[in-house]
């Protein structure tokens, strides 16, 4: 995928990508496997079919492991099989798992995810995923419900706010929440960290918890809005107060950053948090709406915050 640079220069970056899917054997199951067919074509997934539905063994186990060609869907399958007698039950699990190591912004700086650093950043670690979601399930699903207990239980909680308390929490992980570990090192590409001090050059105080960042909606591209996680920290300091102390300490971190623009008369910072560089337009220990847009396209777009003098302008929350 091809970036834009803080200099306007044009980078491609490629980073690692994997995926898997699996299945636990159990007894009285079989699990066969097809590691490759042709999405698109009729007798590639004609074959697949009627292997499924004829053979004994299901898929056969057939091995393929040779790359796709130019614009060439494939896919690969699992399939467990068992036989029932009327009124017998059996349960299959599977799992689905994917390792995508790097995350990108706007401008080509990557970071990495938090689980890389028990997982590894080679980009591989998704078939050690899957194994492990088999292994696991079961007790994360009975950790769950031992935390949702307590509340799901209490019987002076009307049941509205105990099915908002669970299930709103959702967007911590689907609001394209990117917990980060550290930084990508890539040639050409800028990295004035926020998560470093400016000013002492001092070790990351979040390290060990790693930074967190979301989007203010799936419409509005922009991570940690400071008036819209206003609202949604309660939900961080609960459940995970570490993740928001370290985003406190970002903003905070943020507001350190020190340039006026005086033709223009208004402060921004236009790249911040979500693209981990300092901004060149930030008026120092105030405190911005916005962090950065990240497009779609891949290409930021700079949100400007009007500080003083004209009608027409964003706002600022406060200062420090």
């Amino acid at each position: 995928r091809k970036y834009l640079t803080e200099d306007e220069q044009e980078v491609t970056m490629e980073d690692p990508l994997t995926l898997a899917i699996a299945a636990l054997e159990q007894p009285g199951q079989r699990v066969s496997f097809c590691s490759r067919f042709l999405v698109g074509s009729k007798k590639s997934a004609g074959d697949l079919w009627r292997a499924f539905t004829e053979s004994e063994h299901a898929l056969g186990d057939v091995q393929d492991e040779s790359p796709s060609k130019a614009n060439e869907p494939i896919a690969a399958a699992v399939c467990v099989s068992f036989k029932l007698k009327r009124g017998q039950h059996s349960t299959a699990k599977f799992s689905l798992s994917w390792d995508m190591p790097v995350v990108r912004f706007g401008t080509g700086v990557g970071v990495y995810r938090r689980y890389t650093r028990f997982y590894g950043r080679g980009g591989d670690a998704a078939p050690a995923m899957a194994v492990d979601a088999l292994g696991s399930s079961d007790s994360w699903a009975a950790q769950v419900s031992e935390w949702q207990r307590g509340v799901l239980e209490d019987p002076q909680l009307p049941s509205y706010y105990k099915s908002g308390l669970f299930n709103e929490l959702y967007y911590v992980a689907a609001g394209g929440s990117v917990w980060a570990d550290d930084v990508v090192e890539a040639e050409g590409v800028q990295r004035n960290l926020v998560w470093y001090h400016p000013t002492t050059g001092g070790p990351d105080p979040d390290r060990e918890y790693g930074h967190y960042l979301y989007l203010e909606s799936l419409e509005y591209l922009m991570y940690n809005t400071y008036d819209v996680h206003w609202y949604a920290s309660f939900a961080l300091v609960m459940c995970w107060p570490r993740l928001q102390l370290s985003l406190q300490r970002d903003i905070a971190r943020a507001t350190l950053l020190n340039s006026w623009d005086f033709e223009r008369g208004h402060a921004a910072l236009s790249d911040s948090l979500s693209d981990l560089t300092t901004s060149s337009e930030s008026l120092r220990s105030t405190l911005t709406r916005t962090r950065d847009d990240v497009s779609a396209a891949g290409k930021r777009r700079d949100w400007k915050i009007l500080a003083t003098g004209r009608k027409s302008y964003r706002k600022v929350i406060g200062c420090v």
